[in-house]
């Protein structure tokens, strides 16, 4: 029976994927006609050919888990999101707790989830639509907030979801989709009215508002920076955490404790089960009361989709456990997986489901294993170190795809410094709930407090340990199978007629050691072997970051990507460029050349350097800005050097040549100071041109730079003021590269300069329709991917 739950489900799994990953083209009605007469058939089978019904019943699922998933994903012609790119003024309900974080010291940022059920157009058209909108704004501290329940209304244009279209990071567009939010509005301070809601008892605001009281508690009893993190212990979220303990937290492994996790949903149960093993309370009884607990918890933080999932798994567990049926321990967490899948078949690509379901089932196969091949420790240390270890391994393929990083130091973490935030999280649970009502309990915050305290510098101390956390390559989809079939095989889950490894290694002796060695060979090959010479566009919002990767692996960054107008919250060099760089196996830089010194290009530079060795630094000779101060203020840049016209540069056969080094006349950093690179390998060249504009393209023109080039990168990001006919004529590019924000406040690309493009037959590419775009070539011949087809 467990065999045929695991493989149907497993078999529902592999139809979403096929879909979601676009891996094959099919029609909804071919798919129940094959549903039909496989379901025919595998009824058949079961009285005519037993044996026959288990394939039949793979292939059944597979095509439901295709069928469902399609369902699911398709939208009604009324969702908002088909008015996108309209100014209308939206009216709905806010239909979540809003979402409140400090801005800068005077305004804060406003999330609201609305549940809209009417459009009107500007001519007071009203339209019925549905679904949900995210609609945000920016207000002074002082002004309230929206309440859960009131109807609201707001103008603005309407846009969709974005995320950047780089490979490896985390789809935010599709995790609100998943959400229900298929939309988003952004407001002006004065375009957002609403009428109070006709209850104040609705039970997510009681919630919330509990949970706020004890957040005010935690921060009348300590810092706010601790009471922060004690917060994101108890209930999750990094809100008001400082950036240097999340780091901290991710290096040492132990960042999931900030969000609702099995761990939490196993602390509840855990203290629930002391207390009634106490009063010798009934298994049953006291399993009933550990599940409504977790109900109580999982609506005190908020009900999130992984507080939620994580709620479920632990409930499903405690059934089990209930009902005396811990061995029944595989079958439960199928059964727990296919009702999450069934709900919303898009978890199977939310990284929070991912990891939570691996690292469950890590524990459920591979924890056994390991805890008896660490036999020779004391069981007090083989306990923690083999949870660890089944966990890590269970999830390593995810890890390495979003991450890059594993913590070696997670195993000393998770053994010392995760049971003194248990300790915290039961302390902080005891006075969040009786505090109130008994005020001596309140002391408990002040130990916790001191707990939290400990864990920061204890934390802070191990991630500065060289080698805490390592690089590891991603994963990509077959690698992953492998890994994990591998993974199995060595942990002896294995078809009867396969040999385990030793066996393997005991039988064949000389056979295994070669294999071992050509498979070393093999690798060592493929990683001095000459590849081709890469120019990657990425997705950096509304700036630019042109990475070149040449036949041996070195690597030329131009320009480091800086959002304009963003918090320092949200590092576009830290969270977008870097792991970017990693996802290519890009762990240092030759050379970082910034075109100027504005926002948009070098803002992200300070952090690049922080994060992996760059040894030489090329920046205009401009005023300073405050992006370049950063940057030069970091104690790791490497070696500064000024730019010039005619330079040229030499790695692995590609020549970078400065072309244009700015007007000298500019008393400030201005878009005119754009250096102008010109990159060359084999028969074909791009010209990088940073924000240069009509003026300096003149400047080129008058001198008679030679700038043929194979592909260009638009000035200014497709502003009006850049890409004249004549610079056009001048550059005769095959392509054209716009890196350009989705949505933009710009309004960049300007139609001139699209017009112009098309009217020579120039081949377009954007980052904010497209994503990532890269191009390859063998010096003769050039090929483009991008991230998005």
């Amino acid at each position: 029976m467990q065999n045929t739950v695991i493989t149907a489900v497993l078999a529902f799994v592999l139809g979403i994927a096929l879909v979601g990953l676009e891996a094959i083209s099919y029609h909804l009605s071919v798919l129940y006609t094959v549903a039909v007469v496989l379901l025919i058939g595998f009824i058949i089978a079961l009285f005519k050919w037993i044996k026959a019904a288990q394939p039949l019943l793979v292939m059944l699922f597979i095509v439901a888990g295709m069928i469902h998933v399609s369902h699911v994903s398709q939208l009604p012609a009324s969702d908002i999101s088909h008015r996108a790119g309209q100014n209308l003024t939206v009216i709905g309900t806010v239909a979540d707790i809003p979402q409140v974080s400090p801005y800068n010291e005077d305004k804060d940022r406003i999330k609201y989830t609305v549940a809209v059920h009417t459009v009107v157009t500007d001519q007071g058209k009203a339209i019925p639509v549905t679904g949900c909108i995210s609609v945000g704004l920016y207000q002074s501290s002082n002004q309230p907030v929206i309440n859960y329940g009131a109807e609201v209304g707001a103008t603005g244009k309407i846009s969709l979801p974005y995320s950047y279209g780089n490979p490896g990071m985390i789809d935010s567009s599709a995790a609100l989709k998943r959400q229900g939010i298929t939309a988003r509005l952004a407001v002006a301070d004065g375009q957002i009215w609403f009428s109070p809601p006709q209850s104040t008892w609705y039970w997510q605001t009681i919630l919330a508002g509990w949970r706020n009281n004890i957040v005010l508690r935690m921060q009348q009893a300590m810092s706010q920076d601790t009471a922060a993190i004690l917060a994101g212990t108890l209930f999750g979220g990094y809100t008001g955490i400082p950036k240097e303990v999340i780091k901290s937290f991710s290096i040492t492994g132990i960042v999931h404790i900030l969000s609702v996790s099995g761990t939490h949903i196993a602390l509840v149960a855990g203290v629930i089960f002391w207390l009634g093993s106490l009063m010798r309370v009934r298994h049953s009884i006291v399993a009933f009361w550990a599940a409504l607990a977790i109900v109580l918890y999982a609506l005190i933080s908020g009900c999130t989709s992984p507080v939620v999932r994580s709620a479920v798994m632990g409930i499903i567990g405690l059934a089990a456990v209930g009902l005396r049926r811990e061995k029944d321990a595989v079958t439960a967490l199928m059964v727990a997986g296919f009702a999450m899948l069934v709900y919303q078949p898009e978890n199977l690509f939310d990284i929070s489901f991912q990891l939570s379901f691996g690292a469950t089932a890590g524990l459920i196969f591979l924890y056994p294993r390991t805890v008896d091949r660490l036999k020779s420790l004391p069981l007090w240390l083989a306990g923690p170190v083999a949870v660890t270890f089944a966990a890590q391994l269970s999830v390593l393929p995810f890890l390495a795809w979003y991450f890059k990083s594993f913590s070696l130091s997670s195993f000393f973490a998770n053994l010392v410094i995760v049971p003194i935030i248990e300790v915290a999280v039961v302390l902080g649970l005891i006075a969040s709930t009786l505090g109130a009502v008994f005020s001596p309990i309140n002391l408990l915050w002040s130990v916790c407090s001191k707990l939290i305290n400990v864990v920061v510098h204890m934390t802070q101390q191990l991630a500065a340990i060289p080698g805490a956390s390592i690089y590891i390559p991603p994963m990509h989809f077959g690698a992953g199978v492998v890994y994990y079939l591998g993974l199995a095989w060595i942990y002896g889950y294995r078809p009867q007629f396969l040999p385990s490894p030793a066996d393997f290694f005991a039988k064949w002796p000389k056979t295994s050691s070669i294999s071992v060695i050509l498979f070393a060979i093999a690798l060592l090959g493929y990683s001095i072997y000459p590849r081709p010479f890469f120019v990657h566009f990425i997705d950096v919002g509304q700036g630019d970051a042109t990475l070149i990767i040449t036949p041996h692996r070195r690597a030329i960054l131009i320009d480091s990507g800086g959002t304009v107008g963003q918090s320092d919250q949200f590092d576009v060099g830290e969270r977008v460029v870097l792991p970017y760089l990693k996802h290519y196996g890009i762990l240092n830089i030759d050379y970082l050349i910034l075109t100027h010194g504005h926002q948009d290009h070098a803002g992200g530079a300070a952090a690049i350097v922080s994060g992996i060795p760059v040894r030489n630094i090329l920046l205009a000779r401009e005023a300073s800005t405050p992006a370049i101060e950063k940057l030069t203020n970091r104690p790791s840049a490497g070696t500064f050097i000024p730019t010039y016209k005619n330079q040229k540069l030499g790695l692995d056969g590609a020549t970078v040549t400065i072309v244009y080094d700015g007007l000298r006349q500019q008393t400030k950093s201005a878009n005119e100071s754009s250096t102008v690179i010109q990159v060359s390998y084999g028969k074909h060249s791009f010209l990088i041109t940073g924000d240069l504009e009509a003026k300096g393209e003149t400047e080129i023109l008058t001198e008679k730079t030679p700038i043929v080039s194979t592909v260009l990168k638009i000035g200014h990001h497709g502003s009006k003021t850049s890409t004249t006919d004549e610079f056009l004529t001048a550059v005769e590019p095959e392509y054209a590269v716009i890196s350009v924000g989705y949505n933009n406040r710009f309004g960049h690309p300007h139609a001139d300069v699209l017009q112009r493009l098309a009217k020579r037959n120039i081949a377009v590419y954007r980052t904010d329709e497209q994503g990532a775009l890269v191009f390859e070539s063998d010096g003769e011949n050039i090929r483009i991917s991008p991230f998005r087809k």
